[in-house]
């Protein structure tokens, strides 16, 4: 099987949200109002604060942001992983430690310092059958129970499918058009088309019914290579998925075992050259099957 590792910084989905444009700030200014029922009318109040960070097939970049003494962080997720808390916790830090740098902070005197309160949503628009909303906790990954509720951090996933969160995409135009354009290329796609094929329509069509239609109509080639990108990444961590079920079935292996599973993240990192940790969080492995994992890669 054939396996193409593309690494594009810029995905549709920040290229939309996130940087220093008029545009792309009133985007994230609509997000952040329909997510917290504000109504802030000047992007000059919103400061971006994403941080470039190491980036890598199946995981989509950051949009983050200050605001109203919030430090948001938002994301676009194609596949489900119950590690988000653990990955964004790390993320958070390094976003806290260029706050505190930045406004000269002393985390050592006697004073209590002032830091923004964090706020993490993950946009969820893969093909799996999900709520409209998932709170996911960092304590579930605790290999013993913590009762005291004490030490704990939370991603918030959102379902964006069609059907679901319909007040939030309504309020949230961008997103909404975002989600169409998305929910057409699987269309397209589950009717036979060609990926290329099927990008091609669903920005034809989007165009025609005034969707995403000022972005499209100035950066056509580039968000078609964008979209190329994203679901070409998607399909490869299903492929690799496949594959390794398959060299199991073929070895006599039963699906779901152990041995499947560490052929599929050996295959992972080989054609990627990512580290065991970033393969077993791309196929969403977690709990014992991770620990066990962890310890045969190691």
């Amino acid at each position: 099987m054939s396996i193409i590792n593309r690494s594009h910084k810029d995905r549709l989905f920040r290229k939309l949200f996130d940087g220093e444009s008029e545009d792309t700030k009133k985007n994230l200014l609509s997000l952040y109002n329909a997510l917290n029922r504000t109504d802030y009318s000047n992007p000059d109040e919103l400061t971006i604060y994403t941080i470039e960070d190491v980036v890598y097939v199946g995981v989509k970049n950051d949009v983050s942001c200050i605001i109203d003494s919030n430090l948001s962080l938002y994301e676009h997720q194609s596949t489900v992983n119950p590690n988000m808390p653990i990955r964004r916790l790390t993320y958070f830090s390094k976003m806290y430690e260029r706050y505190i740098a930045e406004n000269h902070l002393n985390t050592y005197g006697e004073r209590l310092i002032k830091i923004p309160a964090p706020q993490y949503y993950v946009f969820y628009n893969g093909d799996r059958d999900m709520p409209d909303r998932t709170v996911l906790r960092l304590s579930d990954a605790f290999e013993r129970p913590v009762k005291s509720g004490e030490f704990q951090w939370t991603a918030t996933v959102l379902n964006i499918n069609s059907g679901h969160n319909v007040e939030l995409l309504e309020k949230c135009r961008i997103l909404h058009d975002y989600q169409v354009l998305v929910d057409k290329i699987r269309e397209y796609r589950l009717n036979g088309a060609s990926m290329e094929n099927a990008v091609d329509e669903a920005v034809g069509y989007c165009l025609s019914e005034g969707i995403l239609e000022q972005y499209l109509l100035a950066n056509k080639a580039e968000a078609t290579d964008m979209l190329l990108t994203d679901f070409d990444e998607e399909q490869y961590i299903n492929d690799i998925k496949e594959y390794a079920m398959e060299q199991g079935r073929d070895q006599g292996i039963e699906q779901g075992t152990e041995q499947t599973t560490l052929s599929a993240v050996q295959n992972l990192m080989k054609s990627t050259g990512w580290s065991s940790a970033q393969a077993l969080d791309a196929l969403g492995v977690s709990g014992e099957l991770r620990q066990k994992m962890e310890v045969k890669l190691s």
